[in-house]
C-alpha cells in the first residue's frame, strides 16, 4: 500500500481473502485500498473488519446500547467515542 501500487495490492488481497475470507488483516487492508481509490461504497463496509483485528482495543462492545446501524436518529441520542485515539 505504501508504494502506491494499489491495483497489485488489491489483486493480492483478493487472492488472500478468497483463501481465507474471515482474515481481518486482509479485509482491513483491502478496505484501505478501496478508500484510497475513492471506492467508498466498497471500502466502508470492509473497514468494519478493523473491529476484529487482534489488539484493536475498545470497540464499544461492552456498552448496553447497540451500535448505530445508520438508521433514522430523530428523537434519539447518539453516543460518540474515540476509537483510534485522538489526533
Amino acid at each position: 500500500l505504501r508504494t502506491g501500487a494499489l491495483g497489485l495490492a488489491e489483486a493480492d488481497l483478493d487472492r488472500a481473502i478468497a483463501q481465507k475470507p474471515d482474515w481481518p488483516d486482509a479485509r482491513f487492508a483491502r478496505a484501505l485500498v478501496y478508500l484510497k481509490q475513492g471506492r467508498y461504497a466498497e471500502g466502508w463496509p470492509e473497514y468494519e473488519w478493523r473491529l476484529r483485528l487482534p489488539g484493536h482495543g475498545w470497540s464499544g462492545e461492552d456498552l448496553p446500547q447497540p451500535r448505530w446501524d445508520g438508521g433514522d436518529l430523530a428523537g434519539k441520542t447518539l453516543f460518540l467515542h474515540t476509537e483510534q485515539g485522538l489526533g
